[in-house]
């Protein structure tokens, strides 16, 4: 199966999903160009989930048991503790520091970037 899911919280995030692909959407009302949506990242559906909701990057999916469970999608995969990297840590990962750069700048979440851009 396959649907569209808007975040509850983030309203100008979606979500676009297939049986094997969950790709994030953000989009943009009042830029010069004019409204337009971006992709922001691509996560694998593990098998057999069901997306359900979706809130600040967190989807909520059923599993063939008929579990709930909670999928972090890429697009808003932050480190949580980000103080408490070391010079050597931030060097190893700095690509994906900067990735998660783009994507909080792109969501619009430009607390969480400013963090990105201090640590870059």
């Amino acid at each position: 199966s396959s649907g569209i899911i808007w975040d509850s919280v983030d309203r100008h995030v979606f979500v676009a999903y297939t049986e094997e692909v969950v790709v994030t959407y953000v989009t943009h009302r009042d830029i010069v160009t004019g409204e337009n949506v971006q992709v922001v990242a691509e996560t694998k559906l593990p098998y057999g989930y069901k997306p359900l909701a979706l809130g600040e990057g967190e989807l909520r999916c059923q599993t063939q048991s008929g579990k709930l469970v909670n999928l972090a999608l890429a697009s808003h995969a932050y480190f949580n503790n980000l103080n408490d990297l070391t010079p050597e840590e931030i060097y190893i990962y700095m690509a994906q520091l900067t990735t998660s750069f783009h994507h909080a700048c792109t969501l619009k979440r430009y607390n969480e970037a400013w963090k990105f851009a201090e640590l870059l």
